[in-house]
């Protein structure tokens, strides 16, 4: 598991990766029933952000929240 935080140009990006089996085929976030989904998509709104999951760089996930700061 990696986790990072930056700051460029304005925005704010934290990430979070792993190295593990990755996402089903087919699977997209923003018609997923999981509440912690739910949640992190809303405070990315309330923040003026976006949430983005997907494949990793180097299989794995691939979290990232992005936001104004």
């Amino acid at each position: 598991m990696a986790v990072s935080l930056s700051r460029k140009e304005g925005r704010v990006s934290l990430v979070l990766a792993d190295d593990g089996k990755g996402l089903p085929p087919g699977f997209d976030a923003s018609r997923s029933a999981s509440l912690g989904l739910m949640l992190v998509r809303m405070l990315a709104e309330q923040l003026g952000g976006a949430f983005t999951i997907g494949a990793g760089e180097r299989g794995g996930t691939t979290a990232r929240v992005e936001f104004p700061g």
